[in-house]
């Protein structure tokens, strides 16, 4: 807010108690909320703020801005209101304040957008609702707030058929770059949270992935818990096919069912898995969530197809423990998918499974991977259809390092006929010395991977990641960053050598991958407004 903003309210405020002041500018309005909680007004907006949400007393003001001291919007995005600011700036709330914000126009097509202040880039506030001429939606931070309507219906157009995508994300806000077959940017910024296009029910949150197996002439992007949306974008062209929200109701309150993974079976069959399972008995098999379920990629609708994976449901030391589908890779008409095997509160966990399901029948088989955890991940061999590589990241209920080796892993499958057979594995717990690299793995062959062993907050220990060859069990450290978690899902182009890992410490990290070499060039530069870091690379248009 700026100084002159504040003198006339102050002035305002003055007359009132004396005259009465009308001001034809902004209207604004001062409290002083503490833990108790309180309600602003001024200019047909109210901002509800919920008794806990300070735990001091705080001067809050809530004023009308003009829409030129903002942050001037997108091509094809409209004001459909006044943009109101809620100041501090800096004030962070521990609950949700909710704000009704009027606008005007239809209701279709809307978005709520928010910046950090006037000048901030925007980005879309998930989970708004709006009726009536209102917008009502929650905030956890002063900022500015503004409802405008989409009118575009496609993102940017691409030169060329892009190589990799990469996701960056500060967990809050996500940007995907699109990157040519040497790793450079086509563009940086190609699809965002503070996108808004007609069409859309949901904006990209702060949880998002990119499928495992890539799909020629499309990306579907993966918002997973609290947001359980799926948006398929054509490519080069930028053509919005649509979104799906991947369960249609609650059922338990706080139900999410949590995509985890995209693959693509025919021009008009796709399966996704469901992570989560709904907690309430009642709910309809469709929103039961622990499955499979099938879309019908070019209308972006549910067919009513699943495939139920809750008879993997099992009991640990008297814990149940829920099967978790998580990742897929397509082996000839087959799927297969990899079990999490993990308590509700990931506090215990069970031998490893990998299901092989028939889509055309809704039948399935199982492999499991007895003595590792974790086994959810899976990623494809280049240039073999039969072969999946699983990586189990090992487990402890009581975070402790010795058992997660012993229970970590890395195990090459087979599809034989409609079953899976084990082809190989390397364990983790049997060299004491070796690295733990089990973590954003992509296969090279079936006989290499490269992964990420985290690295360790007490010791302190770094990041590293390296390339692994399974037979031998030898290991060859690519690099390191520069703290924990740092490292992501790495991708890896067979055709050319080119190896991308994404480190939040150092940028997105390339590698050119030889026979009995690896070098490392140039970062990819991915200078981006948000200055978000890269988590996630896939290959895409293969």
């Amino acid at each position: 807010m700026t100084r002159t903003r504040n003198t006339l309210a102050l002035v305002c405020a003055a007359a009132i108690l004396v005259l009465g002041c009308a001001d034809d500018g902004a209207p604004s309005t001062t409290l002083s909320v503490g833990a108790e909680g309180g309600a602003l007004r001024a200019g047909g907006v109210t901002v509800t703020v919920p008794a806990g949400a300070l735990t001091e007393t705080t001067e809050l003001t809530l004023s009308r801005l003009s829409q030129r001291e903002v942050t001037a919007l997108a091509a094809d995005v409209q004001f459909t209101g006044m943009p109101f600011e809620l100041a501090p700036l800096a004030t962070v709330f521990a609950a949700g304040v909710s704000v009704n914000l009027p606008y005007s126009g239809a209701d279709d097509d809307l978005f709520v957008l928010f910046a950090a202040g006037p000048t901030d880039p925007w980005q879309i506030v998930a989970g708004a609702s709006f009726a009536d001429g209102a917008a009502t939606f929650n905030v956890t931070s002063g900022g500015v707030f503004v409802v405008v309507r989409a009118f575009a219906t496609q993102l940017p157009e691409l030169s060329t058929t892009p190589t990799f995508a990469v996701v960056s994300s500060d967990y809050s806000s996500t940007s995907i770059a699109m990157l040519d077959a040497a790793g450079d940017p086509l563009v940086t910024e190609w699809f965002t949270s503070a996108d808004a296009l007609a069409g859309l029910v949901a904006a990209l949150g702060g949880d998002v992935s990119l499928p495992t197996m890539p799909e020629p002439g499309h990306i579907t992007v993966i918002d997973r818990l609290r947001v359980d949306v799926l948006t398929r974008v054509a490519i080069p062209g930028g053509e919005l096919v649509g979104q799906l929200r991947t369960h249609a109701t609650g059922g338990a309150a706080g139900f999410s069912s949590n995509p985890q993974d995209y693959v693509s079976v025919s021009g008009t069959s796709a399966w996704v898995t469901r992570f989560e399972q709904n907690a309430d008995p009642n709910a309809v098999p469709a929103e039961r969530g622990t499955d499979l379920i099938e879309i019908d990629p070019t209308t972006m609708t549910r067919t009513g197809e699943r495939v139920d994976l809750s008879s993997f449901n099992t009991t640990v030391d008297e814990n149940p423990v829920l099967a978790r589908p998580s990742r897929m890779v397509r082996l000839g008409s087959y799927v297969a998918v990899g079990l999490g095997l993990l308590s509700a509160d990931f506090g215990a966990s069970a031998d490893g499974v990998v299901v092989l399901v028939d889509p055309s029948a809704g039948t399935f088989s199982s492999l499991t991977l007895t003595g590792l955890r974790n086994c959810g991940t899976l990623v494809p061999v280049p240039g073999d259809a039969t072969r999946a590589v699983v990586a189990c990241t090992g487990h402890s209920g009581t975070f402790d390092a010795a058992e997660v080796r012993a229970t970590a892993g890395v195990v090459v499958v087979q599809q034989v006929a409609d079953g899976l057979v084990e082809d190989d594995r390397w364990e983790a717990g049997a060299d004491a010395l070796a690295a733990v690299a089990v973590n954003g793995i992509v296969a090279l062959s079936a006989d290499e991977f490269v992964a990420v062993e985290y690295g360790d907050f007490i010791a302190p220990t770094d990041d590293a990641v390296y390339r692994v060859r399974i037979s031998t069990g030898a290991q060859e450290q690519l690099g390191t960053a520069s703290g924990q978690y740092v490292m992501g899902t790495s991708a890896y182009d067979a055709d050319s050598g080119l190896l991308l890992v994404p480190d939040a410490s150092a940028g997105l990290r390339r590698f050119t991958l030889e026979a009995a070499a690896a070098t490392e060039g140039a970062p990819v530069p991915l200078s981006m407004a948000r200055g978000l870091a890269p988590r996630h690379v896939a290959l895409v248009g293969r």
